[in-house]
């Protein structure tokens, strides 16, 4: 939402990049975007985040399954919907 409505451009979509924006908790103000970083999730998954959809978009745009983990677990480790996501792989 934020990268929205600072109007930049989707690190996923258009650059390709590992952004975790789509299941992070918002109040930033998309900070790592705005200077063309993708977001590492440091404020933690939603609570309703969609972990396993995040993972097959990541997936479909060519991550591999370790990457998409590694920067899951940087800072949204210890959340419950990236553990019960982990479990069951």
């Amino acid at each position: 939402t934020e990268c929205k409505i600072n109007e930049n451009t989707c690190l996923l979509v258009e650059k390709g990049e590992l952004c975790l924006g789509p299941i992070t908790v918002a109040g930033c103000n998309a900070r790592c975007p705005n200077s063309g970083i993708p977001c590492s999730g440091c404020r933690g998954p939603v609570e309703e985040a969609n972990i396993a959809s995040e993972v097959e978009i990541l997936k479909e745009r060519g991550f591999t399954l370790p990457d998409i983990y590694n920067q899951l677990r940087t800072f949204a480790g210890p959340a419950e919907a990236i553990q019960t996501h982990l479990a069951k792989r």
